[in-house]
């Protein structure tokens, strides 16, 4: 397929919550099949973005729970194709059925749209540097998940794109008070909550603020605070049209 014109730069928080939340009166409060919502998740992403997605049914999550996560292919966009960029719906294997409430429904698209932006910010690390790859994280952890999973939150790449996903969520709890979020990014105050992204990081690194896998990651937060305020991580659109 060849590809077409797009700017991703014009892509914002907002706009992409709208995008999905636009089919709220197909799903919301409705008794539908596993493979009923995939489609309309589905459809509602193609809908407006060149991307693929994809259905992943698994025990290691939460029953009732539609999880969402995101790749870019760089290869594939190295190469010119349609479409590199993937959406995951992850869901519980014994689910069959799921009646999505309200509430849960602006989950999702807020989840949708934060991994989006996540995967453009991948897009635009890939072609500053020719999609050359750079030296990640090494993790001297004593067991293999903790390895893996040090290694793939320390890459400097996944630090610069879970951080204005992190910067959205503290701004989403915060507003604009930068001290504030100063403040609770130095505490312990995450560990209050069920889940976050930052939540995450910490468990990683052993809930130790002077890891240096924690410490990048807070800079690269308080760097993008002002972008907060305009819903996206770069405020040009360099590398981000073709």
């Amino acid at each position: 397929m060849a590809r077409s014109k797009f700017d991703w730069s014009s892509l914002d928080r907002s706009t992409l919550y709208d995008f999905m939340y636009e089919a709220r009166n197909k799903i919301v409060g409705k008794q539908l099949t596993i493979d009923e919502i995939h489609r309309i998740l589905s459809t509602q992403a193609k809908k407006y973005l060149p991307i693929k997605t994809k259905m992943i049914k698994t025990a290691e999550q939460e029953h009732g729970i539609i999880y969402i996560g995101g790749c870019y292919y760089g290869d594939d966009d190295k190469n010119k194709e349609a479409r590199f960029v993937e959406i995951c719906f992850s869901y519980f294997v014994w689910d069959h059925m799921l009646k999505i409430t309200d509430y849960r429904w602006k989950r999702i698209c807020k989840v949708f749209a934060d991994t989006v932006l996540h995967e453009i910010i991948h897009i635009k690390q890939y072609r500053s540097r020719r999609w050359k790859d750079i030296p990640g994280y090494e993790s001297t952890a004593h067991l293999i998940k903790k390895r893996k999973d040090q290694n793939y939150y320390g890459h400097p790449d996944e630090i610069g794109a879970y951080a204005f996903n992190i910067a959205c969520e503290l701004y989403d709890r915060f507003g604009s008070n930068h001290q504030a979020i100063k403040r609770y990014l130095d505490s312990n105050q995450v560990l209050r909550h069920k889940s976050s992204s930052y939540l995450r990081y910490f468990k990683t690194f052993d809930c130790n603020h002077n890891h240096t896998v924690i410490k990048k990651l807070k800079k690269k937060v308080i760097s993008y605070l002002p972008n907060t305020v305009i819903e996206r991580p770069f405020k040009t659109s360099d590398y981000l049209t073709y």
